[in-house]
């Protein structure tokens, strides 16, 4: 048996730490973009990647707009 409950207006935002994870990202993003419930926005911090993931960011942010947040990054924080 289901909820019952259909919510109409999902006030969601995902976070998504990143982490030399460009071979993964550019679908993880795609995924939450097209989740039935599409979060309000999704927020990205890179932890300090060096595989391209930043590039990768910028180029899925052009292409996402301002849905897509890129959170500052100072330095590396670890877990």
């Amino acid at each position: 048996m289901g909820l019952g409950f259909v919510v109409k207006d999902p006030a969601i935002e995902v976070v998504l730490p990143t982490f030399n994870g460009a071979s993964y990202l550019e679908q993880q993003v795609a995924s939450i973009d097209a989740q039935t419930l599409r979060p309000l926005r999704l927020l990205v911090r890179d932890d300090g990647s060096s595989d391209g993931t930043l590039q990768l960011l910028d180029r899925l942010q052009e292409r996402y707009g301002s849905w897509l947040v890129r959170l500052p990054t100072e330095r590396n924080l670890g877990c």
